[in-house]
This record gives structure tokens, C-alpha cells and sequence, in this order.
């Protein structure tokens, strides 16, 4: 076995996603996705955002200026019917680019996955991830994304190089969208599977929700580029909670189909990048007579959980056949991260003393938890 095979097969171990999963039920649930234009007039800011101004003593603790950090900002309604949670992560998205060499069309990709995943991932317990994959047949090759309570984020796209040529449906394509929340205390994880629709990871989201979790909300996310340069990247979910009032819930329909059809659909991102922090823009998302109270801030970051031992620990899983052809070619084995890429990289030698040593650790555990 050539050694570059061998690196791609204990990749494909380190990995790791989360197997063993049970599907949530499929109905016939539908969601209507309206699509909005931009507008032919142009209407100023101050006039469609001048009441949303952070005045709140309670919510300045919370401003962002000119959304200078990245952050995941969570409320709720005060009568509790309506769950508001905005993203921005403009800064991360950089970071990501240049750690993975990411194409502007492959950052706009992950960048909305990650606005995605990370909203939904907001308000879990402790420890809880949440992966959403993309699996499809578009030049992309689909996209993984990993989010955790905490805020830490990570994924990777099939195509990182892909280039600008294509409108991002055309690079995702169709396949099946893979939503799974896991927790170490449960005894396997939930799963559940949805069409992808329209290759925009926002709106098949939003259809994963309906279908699959009789979920009531409007989910948006958006990323802009200036070459290789993230401008602006977040997203908001505003979300329906048991016994909410109708008449709420239909204001807030009105006010975002309001802010698309005078703003244009680029509404959010435009907000992002005039410097609007997420507080105000969400009273902008809620409108005019519902008053919001923030349940959580977060600051999101890129975490990954790979290492040393985790490499060694895949290649404690390869055929004993393999293991020996390296020693005998004398190749050294090595694995890349797809969600850092970070490179593990042992010679043949180092590689036979590491696995003596982990599994010699893995039998002292196992004696000491008898």
C-alpha cells in the first residue's frame, strides 16, 4: 500500500462523524419559500431602521459596534413566542479561508453552512454537537459542517479550489441534506435526512425543519466576498415556540417579507457590513411591538478536536498486512486534517513505537476501570 493511500484512509478514520444514528419521520409537512427582488427605489436606512436603535440599558452589554467581533447572539420574545437567534462571522470565515486555502465560492459555501449549524447549535446542553452534512453531486462534492454548544465550529467543502464560474446551487447540485445532534450521555444519536432543494444551504435547512422536525420558522444566511476577502458572513432564525400567539408571528412574516421587497434580498449582509450590530438588527428582523429579551451571547470560534492520538489511533485500525508493507517500504504515513488541516506525519519506526505505546495505554485503562 503506497504511503499517500494510507494517509487517505486514516483520514478518512480521523474524520470521525456521527454514526449509528435513528431518523427522525418524514411527513408531508411544506414550507412556501418566497422569493423577494430587489428593489426598484431606493429607500434609506434611517427611514427603515430608525426605530431599531439599541436604547435598551439591558441590551448594550450585549452591542457589538460595527460588528467588530464575531458572535452568536440569542433572545426571546417577551411573552416567550418567539426565539430570535443572529450569527455574524466575518472574522472566523477569514481565518477558515486562509487555514484551508478555500476559494471565494467555497468560503460562501462553508460560511453559510456554518451560520446555519451555528444557530441551530445555540441554546443545546452542554457538550451536545450538532453536524450538518450535505451530501450532492454538484462539482462542490459536498460540505460538513460541526457545530457544539459552546460556540466552537468546524467542516470542510469536497472542492476547497472550486472556482468562481458557478452560482453556488450549481456547485452544491442535488442530493440529501444529513442533520444529526448527538450528546456523550445519550445512548445513540438522532437523525434526520431531507431532500437538498435548491443547493442554497439556508433554504434547505429550512425545509429539513419542516419536513423532519414540524419546526415553524424562517432561517436566512448569507456571505459576501471582495475577492478573497470576507466582508460579511452571518445569518438569523427567528423561530415559532409551542403556544405562541398567531398575531405575533404574523408581524414579524409581514416585517421580513417588508424588509426584502424595499432592501432586496442582500437586506442582512448589507446590514453586516454597514457596521449594524446583531441587537439592532434583531429588532429589525422582529419589527415594531414585540419587545426582546437576550437569553445568550457566545463567541464563536474554530474548534478542532484532532491530535497525535487520534492519528495513532487510526492507524491502529489498519490491516496488519498494511501496517508491515510501510515498515518494509520504509514510507512514512501521513494524514491531513480536513477540518484544520492540520498534517500528522510519523516515519515507519516512529509509527510502530507510537501504537505499542497507545495500546499499552489502552489496556492499562481497561484494567484500572474493572
Amino acid at each position: 500500500m503506497q504511503g499517500y493511500y494510507a494517509g487517505a484512509f486514516i483520514m478518512m478514520l480521523m474524520a470521525l462523524t456521527l454514526g449509528g444514528v435513528r431518523s427522525f419521520p418524514l411527513n408531508s409537512a411544506r414550507l412556501n419559500l418566497r422569493k423577494v427582488s430587489r428593489p426598484t427605489s431606493t429607500t434609506t436606512l434611517s427611514r427603515l431602521f430608525l426605530s431599531s436603535s439599541v436604547t435598551d440599558p439591558e441590551m448594550e452589554e450585549y452591542a457589538n459596534p460595527n460588528n467588530r467581533d464575531d458572535q452568536i447572539l440569542s433572545l426571546i420574545s417577551a411573552d416567550g413566542g418567539l426565539k430570535v437567534t443572529l450569527v455574524t462571522l466575518r472574522n472566523l470565515m477569514n481565518d477558515l479561508s486562509l487555514d484551508q486555502n478555500l476559494s471565494p465560492l467555497a468560503t460562501r459555501a462553508l460560511g453559510s453552512s456554518f451560520s446555519c449549524a451555528s444557530m441551530l447549535a445555540s441554546g443545546m446542553d452542554g457538550g451536545q454537537v450538532f453536524q450538518m452534512t450535505m451530501s450532492t453531486d454538484g462539482p462542490l462534492r459536498g460540505s460538513c459542517t460541526i457545530a457544539s454548544s459552546d460556540g466552537g465550529l468546524k467542516g470542510y467543502v469536497g472542492n476547497p479550489t472550486l472556482g468562481d464560474s458557478l452560482t453556488l446551487p450549481e456547485a452544491v447540485g442535488s442530493g440529501t441534506l444529513q442533520i444529526v445532534k448527538n450528546h456523550p450521555s445519550w445512548p445513540r444519536p438522532y437523525n434526520g435526512i431531507s431532500e437538498v432543494v435548491s443547493g442554497l444551504p439556508a433554504e434547505d435547512v429550512a425545509i429539513y425543519l419542516a419536513r423532519s422536525e414540524q419546526r415553524s420558522c424562517a432561517i436566512h444566511s448569507d456571505v459576501r466576498m471582495n475577492g478573497y476577502l470576507c466582508t460579511g458572513a452571518g445569518g438569523y432564525l427567528v423561530e415559532k415556540l409551542p403556544g405562541c400567539d398567531s398575531g405575533p408571528a404574523a408581524v414579524v412574516e409581514a416585517n421580513l417579507e417588508k424588509l426584502g421587497k424595499e432592501m432586496g434580498k442582500e437586506w442582512f449582509v448589507d446590514e453586516l457590513c454597514g457596521g449594524r450590530d446583531l441587537v439592532s438588527v434583531a429588532k429589525s428582523c422582529i419589527g415594531e411591538g414585540i419587545d426582546l429579551k437576550v437569553l445568550d451571547s457566545v463567541s464563536p470560534r474554530l474548534k478542532c478536536d484532532c491530535s497525535q492520538e487520534r492519528f495513532v489511533r487510526s492507524l491502529t485500525l489498519l490491516p496488519k498486512a498494511d501496517i508491515d508493507e510501510i515498515v518494509e517500504r520504509g514510507e512514512p504515513v501521513e494524514a491531513k486534517c480536513e477540518f484544520c488541516a492540520k498534517v500528522y506525519r510519523l516515519g515507519p519506526d516512529e509509527m510502530v513505537k507510537e501504537m505499542e505505546e497507545y495500546k499499552k495505554r489502552r489496556e492499562e485503562g481497561a484494567k484500572e476501570s474493572q
